[in-house]
């Protein structure tokens, strides 16, 4: 049985195609064009996508023979600056017979040069501020953290009450600043301060005017009936006997009106102190 073909002009089809399989084929103008089965690419299609491709492979082939040409002149990007350069190249080819015209091509040259490195120079300097940035958070991280270690370490050196912690933190922020060598001492510049003062003997002078803060007191900041007795008045650093010089000069300083308050408390005269 001869094999079918996948179209027949009309006459050939009834000659040569049996009856029995003429539903294998669709008629399409004076042609019949097999369909028998699923999914049948009859080759009149196929040759018009052949012809498709064919004509796509000529010009890719075209197109890399023009190529091929430009490889001779190098890299594109190198390429590219010489064509950058172009406007420069033709003013040099014509020729520069006066200073101001060299002077305008050379600043034109320098122009192109300097732009990709400001360029550059701007994201850099983008770049070290943020970093900045950065650091300086950490630094102030960094000495708020010492400050409150040294003067947690002076709280409870000193008895203060837990409470007041927070307190003295707080206070400490206001009148300390830490220095390069990592150690906080009380700022200059505040009115009633004194400069200088380490955690420890700063706090001492504070806690002088503020009783109550500590372990052991009643909370009333108040030495009661006002005699000069050591039972209430331990923590009064104008006491006779119990004198202490730093934290009377730290309390006169920051808070006078608490140090007349002390000074009489402790039988004293607060004109003696030029108070």
């Amino acid at each position: 049985m001869p094999k079918l073909k996948s179209k027949y002009k009309k006459e050939e089809f009834e000659r040569d195609v049996a009856s029995a399989h003429h539903d294998l084929f669709t008629q399409q103008g004076d042609e019949f064009v097999f369909v028998g089965v699923e999914g049948f690419v009859p080759d009149s299609e196929v040759s018009g996508l052949r012809t498709a491709l064919s004509n796509e492979k000529t010009f890719v082939k075209g197109v890399k023979t023009e190529l091929d040409k430009w490889k001779a002149l190098g890299k594109f990007e190198d390429v590219q600056k010489t064509l950058d350069r172009a406007p420069e190249l033709e003013a040099l080819a014509e020729g520069m017979k006066d200073k101001a015209s060299i002077d305008k091509l050379v600043e034109t040259r320098a122009n192109g040069l300097l732009v990709p490195v400001q360029r550059k120079l701007d994201e850099a300097l983008g770049k070290i501020k943020e970093h900045e940035t950065t650091i300086a958070g950490y630094v102030t991280a960094g000495k708020r953290t010492t400050l409150y270690g040294e003067t947690d370490k002076a709280a409870v050196k000193l008895q203060v009450r837990p409470e007041h912690y927070e307190d003295v933190r707080l206070y400490a922020e206001r009148y300390f600043e830490v220095g390069d060598d990592g150690k906080p001492v009380t700022k200059s510049g505040i009115e009633g301060t004194v400069p200088g003062l380490s955690p420890e003997v700063w706090l001492g002078g504070f806690l002088a005017g503020r009783p109550g803060w500590r372990l052991g007191s009643s909370g009333s900041g108040s030495g009661g009936s006002g005699e000069n007795t050591g039972s209430n008045l331990g923590n009064n650093p104008f006491v006779t006997g119990k004198e202490n010089y730093t934290q009377q000069s730290a309390m006169i300083e920051n808070d006078p009106n608490m140090a007349r308050q002390m000074i009489r408390q402790a039988g004293g005269d607060p004109k003696a102190y030029n108070l």
